[in-house]
């Protein structure tokens, strides 16, 4: 388990997601010692790691400024390990999301890092002139 853990937590540093992550078990932290946590409290319930989500933020300034959410759709699978299913990406600001995209993934090679994540969120659309 641990390999698939460090392997998964190696896999996000090198595309740029090293903040602190949280769980939809209610973990806060980095994201190794977050998914020890989960798993750790899936064994105690003696229930399945299966599917669970993971959230950070791509871009984070202060309360006052745009920012840009991550959310993974994750699950677990012997022997394959952690899997994410598909991302959310919100844009938005002091006053609530105002853009969303989802993209679904095979593998998570597919993984866009996090400054792709920013450029693909904060760049300026064309809009038509009259």
């Amino acid at each position: 388990m641990f390999e698939h853990i460090n392997g998964f937590a190696e896999l996000m540093n090198r595309k740029g997601y090293d903040k602190l992550f949280q769980s939809s078990s209610g973990f806060t932290d980095k994201l190794k010692d977050n998914l020890i946590k989960h798993v750790f409290q899936c064994y105690e319930e003696k229930r399945e790691v299966g599917q669970f989500g993971l959230t950070t933020y791509a871009h984070w300034q202060d309360t006052r400024s745009p920012y840009i959410k991550c959310s993974f759709h994750m699950d677990f699978r012997e022997p394959f390990g952690f899997n994410v299913r598909k991302m959310n990406i919100q844009y938005g600001n002091e006053y609530g999301p105002l853009r969303n995209k989802e993209i679904p993934f095979r593998n998570n090679q597919e993984i866009p890092d996090r400054e792709t994540v920013n450029r693909m969120m904060l760049e300026k659309k064309q809009g038509m002139k009259i």
